[in-house]
C-alpha cells in the first residue's frame, strides 16, 4: 500500500517540506533585520554579476531616502509655509486645550463647593446636628 501523507501524494511530501522550511528562513531572517545585509553579501560574492537587482530608477531612491529621513541633493525641497502653518496651528490647539482643562477643573470644583454648600446647609437646618437620611421620618 503507497504511503499517503494526509491524502498528499507521497512525490509532492519533500516539496511541501522544503517550500516550508524555505518559507519558514525566510520569514526568520526578515524579522531579525538582516535581509540587507545578507543581499549585499552575496552582490559582493557575485562580483557584480547581478547589479541589475539593485539599479532601480531614480525616483525610487528618492522615495527611499524621504521614507528614511535622509536628506539628499534629489530629495524634495520641504513647503515651509505648510510647515510654519503647522506649527503655529498646533501650538495655538495645545493652548486651547489647555484653556479647555482649565475650564473643565473649575466646573468640577464649582459642582463639589455647591454640593458641599447645600451638605452644610442641610446640616444647619437639622434640629440635632445630626444628619437624617432622605425620607426619614422625623422624631
Amino acid at each position: 500500500m503507497p504511503f499517503h501523507f494526509h491524502g498528499v501524494p507521497p512525490h509532492l511530501v519533500p516539496i511541501l517540506l522544503s517550500s516550508a522550511l524555505a518559507f519558514a528562513a525566510g520569514a526568520y531572517v526578515m524579522s531579525r533585520g538582516k535581509l540587507p545585509a545578507i543581499l549585499k553579501s552575496y552582490r559582493e560574492r557575485a562580483g557584480g554579476r547581478f547589479s541589475v537587482w539593485h539599479c532601480a530608477p531614480e525616483h525610487v531612491h528618492e522615495r527611499r531616502a524621504s521614507r528614511q529621513g535622509a536628506t539628499t541633493a534629489t530629495a524634495k525641497p520641504v513647503n515651509t509655509a505648510f510647515e510654519d502653518y503647522r506649527r503655529q496651528t498646533i501650538v495655538r490647539m495645545e493652548q486651547e486645550a489647555a484653556a479647555f482643562r482649565a475650564y473643565l477643573e473649575g466646573l468640577r470644583q464649582a459642582k463639589d463647593k455647591a454640593e458641599f454648600d447645600r451638605y452644610m446647609a442641610g446640616r444647619r437646618q437639622s434640629p440635632s446636628g445630626i444628619d437624617e437620611p432622605p425620607g426619614a421620618p422625623a422624631s
